[in-house]
């Protein structure tokens, strides 16, 4: 599987930053470690990030608005599905309804066993996340929740 965003491949998923700037991640199954490399333009910067897997407790996607599509339409102050009283809806399943796709980015977070979370890619796409996210638990070899 193949993106913008992210490769799947083989032994190795690679996050790659938006636009050539920021943290690309590669887990390689090979050497059992997460590389997150700086990157700026396309050109790598002395700054890396190794996390071994054993390191690794949780794997998890979490979504979000894009700034553009809450303000670039004119109308979005107003929730999609108001709830009672006029505010947004709490969903308590999320496994159940499809998540969003147009107007929203994934991030996938890394949880390490000293309890601090990391970012490790954006991917535009929520069955790219999701997909990513199983990828990487299968790896790590971390129960699937859901």
């Amino acid at each position: 599987m193949g993106d913008d965003d992210a490769t799947i491949e083989g032994g190795k998923i690679v996050l790659r930053p938006h636009r050539r700037t920021g943290w690309e991640t590669v887990l390689n199954q090979s050497d059992r470690h997460i590389t997150m490399q700086l990157k700026v333009f396309g050109l790598r910067l002395p700054l890396k990030r190794r996390i071994p897997f054993s390191q690794v407790v949780r794997v998890a996607r979490f979504s979000r608005e894009s700034w553009w599509s809450r303000y670039g339409t004119g109308g979005g102050n107003w929730p999609a599905f108001p709830g009672p009283g006029g505010g947004p809806v709490i969903i308590t399943n999320p496994s159940r309804l499809p998540m969003p796709d147009k107007g929203w980015r994934y991030d996938i977070l890394l949880t390490v066993r000293r309890g601090k979370t990391i970012k490790i890619g954006t991917v535009k796409s929520a069955v790219l996340a999701n997909e990513v996210e199983q990828e990487c638990r299968e790896r790590l070899g971390l129960p699937h929740f859901f």
